[in-house]
């Protein structure tokens, strides 16, 4: 009896035991891209307030660099994890948002005014340093989308609308009236045009009485 219970545990000791170790060891696998994958997932998350920090402080590249790689562990790495969809779908709304407000704002920047409410009557003049610290983050942005010839075109045809009608105007301020311009000329045109009411009257007369007076001839021969 004592050497069958030797036996007994020598089995369990020797060949039961060791058959738990590939469960055991896949086990342990499990857990740790488990682990792995709970702290990407922690990481994904927190990056959302940051982004919305960045578009605060007007950091566009660093707001989209944040999205393309949350994105890429969306695609890559967490890419079976449903309840990140939602996640997934806001990172997309918030580049969309992201792409419009970099091309309003180039926009702004480059006329010197909000394109929505037109020119202003007083221009406000920019420092050459303030619009660098401007438009830097906006080109940053916008060649890392591949959409800055959205607003360049849309630029390019803003200014073309505005300089239209500038020869124009500068031509109206340039030459002044003609009469302001020949001292005299409206009154000497004015004598002119009486002159010629004149002379017509005078020719109209003498027709008249050449007239009167070929009538008086011929009834004196009859």
């Amino acid at each position: 009896a004592a050497m069958r219970e030797r036996l007994r545990d020598l089995e369990t000791n020797l060949v039961h035991q060791p058959l738990h170790l590939p469960r055991l060891v896949r086990r342990r696998s499990n857990t740790v891209a488990l682990d792995e994958k709970l702290r990407l997932l922690l990481a994904v998350v927190q990056t959302q307030p940051t982004i919305h920090q960045l578009l605060a402080a007007g950091d566009f590249p660093g707001a989209l660099e944040l999205i393309a790689s949350s994105q890429s562990l969306l695609a890559s790495e967490l890419s079976g994890v449903s309840s990140l969809a939602g996640i997934a779908t806001g990172l997309e709304e918030t580049k969309a948002v992201i792409e419009r407000t970099m091309a309003h704002e180039l926009m702004e920047v480059a006329l010197g005014y909000d394109p929505s409410q037109g020119p202003q009557a007083m221009p406000v003049e920019a420092l050459s340093s303030e619009l660098d610290v401007r438009l830097v983050p906006l080109a940053e942005g916008m060649l890392a989308l591949r959409t800055l010839h959205t607003p360049l075109r849309l630029l390019s045809d803003a200014l073309r609308k505005e300089l239209k009608p500038l020869p124009k105007r500068s031509l109206q301020a340039a030459l002044p009236p003609l009469s302001a311009a020949v001292p005299g000329a409206a009154a000497a045109g004015a004598a002119s045009q009486q002159a010629l009411a004149a002379d017509s009257a005078a020719s109209a007369g003498a027709t008249g009485e050449a007239a009167v007076n070929g009538g008086g001839v011929g009834a004196a021969s009859a």
